[in-house]
């Protein structure tokens, strides 16, 4: 879950992402991959199983993945 422990994961990276909705299931945000005008990268939170998923290349992400080419690590 992106929170956990006190820990919010979103909050961590807020910095380095353009939110422009959220919800309880659902975060809205600008692609932080590609230079956007629209918002086309969602974090869909399911209980324990958290999605981020880039429409730009219909692709999907686990919180550990997207950590990883967010801050380009691995």
């Amino acid at each position: 879950k992106l929170k956990d422990n006190g820990i919010n994961v979103v909050d961590l990276v807020r910095d380095d992402i353009v939110i422009d909705h959220e919800s309880s299931t659902f975060i809205a945000l600008k692609c932080p991959f590609h230079d956007d005008t629209k918002y086309s990268f969602a974090i869909y939170l399911n209980d324990g199983i958290d999605v981020f998923y880039d429409f730009h290349d219909s692709k999907s992400y686990s919180l550990i993945s997207f950590w990883e080419k967010l801050y380009n690590v691995s």
